[in-house]
């Protein structure tokens, strides 16, 4: 669509009140941070994403991580951040060597750098495994530079889950229904997710501005 032209790594969001559909460039938006109290609809947000990147042809590589999946294992977790660790650091080096600066810049010159989201359904299950939680930040800290990009969620969305540190490097949030006026503080800096109404409304907060859409997941529901 006309919204999504000149956007690297386009992303439908929800439908604004409008009806037309709210696109974010990932690559812009950096990391997303969704959450919520359980059962608002964050996991069939995640699946759409997760979806709509499966769907494309064009360079991209997707991990999803499901704590609800039986297969998710922390050993592979681990696995799959330290791979994804050494690319990162792998990329650093040849843009580093070809003065690119970024990966645009380097994808200009040769497309061999396919872009790498990973997503992380309920990322407070790596809190019990501290060295994971610390890859994970290094990767949302450095990796937005060179092509890799995180969107992760938490039914927890307190101050003990959601540190400052956190909400540095996941500028782009998205609150469905919060528990209370606290938890939307934590998450949006600001109340009014304690407010919405169906499980799939939700709040978008990018590039300071905040959106209230409705999940595009809503049109496939029978009531």
């Amino acid at each position: 669509s006309s919204a999504a032209e000149g956007m690297k790594l386009p992303l439908e969001i929800g439908f604004s009140s409008d009806n037309n559909i709210k696109i974010i460039d990932l690559v812009k938006a950096k990391n997303i941070l969704v959450a919520g109290a359980p059962g608002q609809g964050m996991e069939l947000l995640l699946d759409d994403i997760w979806n709509s990147f499966e769907s494309r042809q064009d360079n991209i590589q997707v991990h999803y991580f499901n704590s609800a999946n039986d297969l998710y294992s922390e050993t592979e977790v681990e696995q799959e951040l330290l791979d994804i660790q050494t690319i990162m650091k792998n990329r650093y080096e040849t843009i580093r060597e070809s003065k690119a600066g970024n990966i645009a810049k380097h994808k200009d010159a040769k497309n061999n750098m396919p872009y790498i989201v990973l997503i992380f359904n309920e990322y407070t299950i790596l809190y019990d495994t501290p060295g994971l939680m610390q890859i994970l930040l290094q990767l949302a800290q450095k990796g937005t530079k060179v092509g890799i990009h995180i969107i992760m969620s938490t039914t927890h969305p307190s101050v003990n889950v959601i540190s400052n540190k956190i909400k540095m490097l996941f500028p782009t949030r998205i609150a469905f229904k919060t528990r209370s006026k606290a938890d939307s503080r934590t998450l949006l800096d600001m109340p009014g997710a304690e407010e919405l109404n169906a499980f799939y409304d939700m709040l978008l907060l990018h590039d300071a501005e905040l959106y209230k859409l409705e999940a595009i997941f809503s049109r496939n529901i029978v009531f």
